[in-house]
């Protein structure tokens, strides 16, 4: 209880907290306060602590507390840096450098120069040589092009879709509401707009069943959708509209709140499944041809963090799945086992926002990371193991949140600037003195410098798994 009382204790000196200190009678032996460490799985209490024992200057407990971090949350990068500042500020420089150099060979990238707590590595070859690194990984690479802008910048667009029937992409706002079509001429429309028979609230996810004549929405009740009210805080549903015309066909609300539909992935079959963001589950819809299709939870993965995004391969055998935290996993639908794709050490699948599908490979869109990154990760014939991957564009200029992105004519589709964080989430409006700019969509090539059997690319290769 001790252990447990001085970390809270340090989390709320961290926090800015006014925390009385632990009795002067109390003494905690280090053996048992790394032994309580070692037991802890609450990572924002750990976090916390880190961040106290860094402002006591209690380099120790910060380096013990951040490896159990680590060990938890392998793929937060910015915490695995944190601890390589922990071993720079006592001077054990091998452990600090080795940390580093995991880090640069992800593709990842920090800055160290003018952070005095890294003076103790400095003006050595190896410190010099994982900066290089660093800078290399940060500079831009690919070959995106600009498919679309859309001008209107109070829209909050997390979700696209493309209609290879029409030839157009769907677009959804959060905080409109509606669902716009872009042309190939650029030329935007208001295609579909929210009212009492569709009660479409602020969308967040879009699906194109183009064999079915479907579009498949979800949609929830969030302070950034101004058109409704409190009573939808929390609520989300599940639509169906003509994809040709726009008519409304159905509304299913969930069956609890707080839910928050997320990311919708359509099988072969026409089957639905769908992330919910608030909790580990999946949800599906078996009946999605009927007039009364129902919602019905499908997975609940005990352990995970939070799912941000779904897709399924061709055969639709096996569903895949984006945990922000703890990375990528599959499920096998028939046996419905959840499974960690297997990878090497030198891969860092943190911060995915979105994932696709795309001949042998998934498409991943990470925006939790430095630098923002598209990744295409080839997996082998089970589908369980990471063979190649390879960065096919990175750092690009647009890249500000990038978040949804879709297949379309030639290319993968990607919202390179959502205004997620520039909106107030105790208001829903935006932050004081924000300016908000047009949404761009970039068109980026799968293909781009790939080659699995061949020798790497420059820096943004980033494993042989």
């Amino acid at each position: 209880m001790r252990i447990l009382l001085m970390l809270l204790a340090l989390g709320g000196a961290a926090a800015g907290q006014a925390q009385e200190a632990p009795a002067a009678d109390v003494t905690v032996d280090p053996a048992e306060m790394a032994a309580a460490i070692r037991s802890e799985t609450r990572t924002d209490l750990l976090v916390g602590a880190a961040l106290g024992a860094y402002q006591a200057k209690d380099y120790t407990t910060m380096q013990l507390v951040l490896e159990r971090v680590v060990e938890l949350r392998p793929y937060l990068a910015d915490l695995k840096f944190m601890l390589a500042r922990a071993y720079a500020l006592q001077d054990r420089k091998t452990e600090a450098y080795n940390t580093l150099t995991q880090l640069s060979q992800q593709g990842l990238s920090f800055d160290m120069d003018g952070d005095a707590d890294f003076e103790n590595l400095r003006g050595f070859q190896l410190y010099d040589f994982i900066q290089e690194q660093f800078a290399r990984n940060a500079a831009p690479f690919g070959a995106a092009t600009t498919a679309f802008r859309i001008e209107e910048t109070d829209l909050l667009i997390e979700s696209i879709a493309h209609d290879p029937t029409g030839e157009r992409f769907l677009v959804g706002s959060v905080t409109t509401g509606q669902i716009l079509a872009i042309g190939k001429n650029g030329t935007l429309t208001r295609f579909i707009r929210p009212d009492q028979e569709n009660g479409l609230l602020g969308v967040t996810a879009l699906a194109v069943d183009d064999q079915r004549g479907r579009l498949w929405v979800t949609s929830t009740g969030s302070l950034q959708a101004r058109h409704t009210d409190e009573s939808m805080r929390g609520a989300s549903r599940l639509h169906a509209f003509e994809l040709a015309t726009g008519k409304h066909l159905l509304t299913v609300d969930a069956p609890v709140k707080p839910i928050l539909f997320i990311d919708i992935a359509v099988a072969a079959d026409g089957r639905l499944f769908i992330a919910d963001a608030t909790k580990p589950i999946v949800w599906a819809v078996e009946d999605a041809a009927t007039d009364a299709p129902k919602l019905e939870p499908f997975f609940s993965g005990r352990g995970l963090t939070g799912i941000r995004a779904l897709t399924l391969d061709t055969a639709g055998g096996q569903l895949y799945l984006a945990d922000y935290e703890l990375g990528l996993f599959g499920i096998d639908l028939q046996a419905q086992q959840l499974y960690p794709i297997q990878m090497g050490e030198m891969l860092n699948l943190a911060g995915i926002d979105d994932v696709a599908w795309y001949e042998d490979s998934l498409v991943l869109v990470q925006n939790g990371v430095k630098p923002r990154r598209v990744l295409r990760l080839q997996l082998d014939p089970s589908h369980r193991r990471a063979l190649h991957v390879q960065a096919v564009e990175s750092a690009h200029p647009s890249f500000r949140n990038p978040v949804a992105g879709t297949l379309g004519p030639d290319g993968f589709f990607l919202i390179a600037n959502s205004h997620r964080n520039e909106y107030d989430p105790r208001t829903g409006s935006p932050r004081p003195g924000i300016q908000l700019t047009p949404h761009t969509v970039l068109r980026i090539d799968p293909t781009f410098s790939w080659d699995p059997q061949g020798a790497r690319a420059p820096a943004a290769t980033i494993i042989e798994g």
